[in-house]
This record gives C-alpha cells, structure tokens and sequence, in this order.
C-alpha cells in the first residue's frame, strides 16, 4: 500500500515539474509573440504614408490601380493584379522618387500621351494669347483640356471664341469656357447672373492678399463655402439652361500640414485641383500627393482629382514638370492642370518638346 501511494506521489511531482519548467521555456516565448498588423485602412488612419504601410509575411503591398488606396495581397498574385491594370506596384514607384531625390537626377524618358491627361488655361484678353493658342493648337492631345477665360459677356462671344479654337486643336482635346473667382461672395452673386455657354466655375480657394478672406484649415467649415459655391453653380445652370461644373482649386501648402480632411472637402466638390506645384522638388512629393489623392478617393470616389503643377521660374522648370508627371502618372489623376504666365510661350514650347508626346 505505502508503494502504491508513493507512486502517486512521484507522478504527481513529475507532472508539476514539467508544468513549471514549460512555463520557464514557452512562457517568454509567448509574451515576445509578433503583434498583430493592423488593415492598411486602419495604418493610413493613423497618420502612415500610404508607401509606408506594412504587411504580414508573404504578403507585399501594392495600390488600388481606381483609388490609390493601399491594399496587401499574395505576392504570387502581384504579377497578374499589375498586368491586369488592377494594382500599382509601389516598389516602382518609390524607386522613381529615390532616382529625383538624387543631385542633379532628371526623368529623360516621355510617358506615353495616352497614360496621362494635360489642361491648360488661356485667357483670350492676353495680349499673347494668339502666340499661346497656337503652342496649345500644335502640342494638345485627345483627351487634353484647355480651359478658356477673357472678357466674354455674351452666350454669342463665349460660342464663337470656343469654336474657333476647337476647330484649331487636334481631335479628342476638350476646349471649354471657365469663369474663375477668388472670394465666395463674388462667386455666389455673379455666378447665377452670367450668360449662358460657361462649362466650367473654378473656385480658387486660398489665403493671401486678393484672395479668399473667408478661408479657413478648418475642413467643415471650408465645406460649407463648397456648397455655397455649387448652390450658385446650380442655379447658373436652372437658370441658362447649361451643365456647368464646379472646381475647387485649395493649395496644399496651406492644408497640408494642418490636419485639413481631404476626404470631406472632397464630398463637396466635383473636380478637386491640388495645388502642389510649390513642392515639385521636395523629397516627399510623391508622399504628399499619394496620400492626399487616396484620401480623397477613399471617402468620394466620384470627385475627379487634379494636380496642378506650374512653369512659373520661381516653381519650377519645364523639366521639374516633366519629373513630376513621370512620377506621378500612374496614379488615378484625372489631368495634370500646368500654370503659366502668358508671356511664357518660349517655355510652353520647350515644355512640349522635353515631354515629346506621342
């Protein structure tokens, strides 16, 4: 009897033992387990670059091709996601940056015309403007915008000048009256009393002297302007019979860094046009135009997107553009909208020539 309790006892002190020396051996182990990785959604959420998104093992990060929204799949499905004009691979695209992030580094080769969309704006009260429209008459391709402004104020003036300039310009290239207004109050008491034949109303929504006395870093806010805005633009088009759109035209300089939300803004409005052209040269270009656009794609998916680029001297160079729109041009941007100053019809020129569109 005495043996067979002993036995017990034995067993019983060999199964504690095993139990407290695999809590020394597996108990460390757990605790230092690899944390779980959060969605891309919820990283991006959290104030992450869209490049700078993580992925679990296997897995390789890649964009939505429509959205520029992060995603992370297999990577054996990489290949056919890309080819399938699905997904952009961001290992492409960081490598382009790290290429302009160099000393002197230039983009030499021309993107394909059809991979991208220019717009332009002319204004016919220029005293270049015959020099500039035939710059725009040679160069401009189908699916192109030019973008026309002057002294119009007549449905029978705004007709005659877009004809004439349709008839000019190479097949496919949009050709399109603009009114464009600095101040909400302007907009919204000339808008609904113009005449008819304007398709576009441009909203340059910023601050500084001669422009936007009611603007705002407080997106909400800045959304109630929008509406006002398209409040007038609908009432321009009940009232002549037209199908005029709105764009809002925000710096990024000013609401970038200010926590300003894109994604609301962008419910607001039908065309937004980003003002990045101050940042062609800045080593996190790409950065700040990826993570805005997938902001405004992620909560408006229907807002068009455009990104203003500048061959102003003081912005930047008819190569700086060409950069920027090698870079940029595989993501989902509807037109690049390229600032000017009329007397610049030589770099217009030069412009054309560098990027060789065919």
């Amino acid at each position: 009897m005495m043996q067979k309790v002993c036995a017990q006892k034995n067993t019983i002190f060999f199964f504690l033992m095993v139990m407290f020396l695999s809590t020394l051996v597996i108990g460390p182990t757990l605790s230092y387990a690899e944390p779980e990785i959060a969605s891309p959604l919820k990283q991006i959420k959290q104030g992450i670059h869209v490049l700078d998104v993580k992925c679990g093992n296997s897995m390789v990060l890649i964009l939505k091709k429509d959205s520029a929204m992060p995603a992370c799949v297999d990577k054996s499905n990489v290949y056919t996601l890309v080819t399938r004009g699905w997904a952009i691979m961001t290992s492409a695209l960081t490598a382009d940056q790290e290429i302009l992030n160099k000393s002197n580094a230039n983009f030499s080769t021309a993107v394909p015309a059809s991979d991208y969309h220019l717009l332009f704006f002319i204004s016919s009260s220029s005293p270049q403007y015959e020099d500039n429209l035939h710059v725009f008459a040679k160069h401009l391709k189908r699916g192109d915008y030019l973008l026309v402004g002057g002294n119009e104020s007549s449905s029978y003036e705004i007709e005659q000048k877009v004809q004439k300039i349709k008839s000019m310009v190479n097949q496919g290239v949009n050709v399109d009256a603009i009114r464009i207004y600095n101040k909400i109050d302007d907009l919204v008491n000339k808008v609904p009393k113009l005449p008819r034949g304007f398709d576009y109303i441009g909203y340059d929504y910023e601050e500084g002297s001669g422009f936007s006395p009611e603007f705002t870093t407080n997106a909400t806010r800045s959304a109630i302007y929008f509406d006002q805005a398209r409040h007038a633009v609908s009432q321009y088009d009940m009232i002549t019979g037209s199908n005029a759109t709105l764009i809002i035209m925000p710096p990024f300089g000013q609401l970038g860094k200010s926590q300003w939300n894109w994604g609301l803004a962008a419910k607001h409005a039908d065309i937004m046009s980003i003002q990045f052209q101050a940042f062609m040269k800045d080593h996190d270009f790409l950065n700040y135009v990826l993570d805005t656009i997938s902001q405004v794609k992620q909560d408006s998916m229907s807002t068009k997107v455009m990104v203003e680029l500048s061959l102003v001297p003081k912005r930047g160079t008819p190569q700086d553009n060409l950069n920027a729109i090698y870079l940029l041009s595989p993501l989902p941007i509807d037109a690049f909208f390229v600032f000017y100053h009329p007397p610049q019809t030589s770099d217009l020129e030069q412009f054309f020539d560098m990027i060789s569109r065919k």
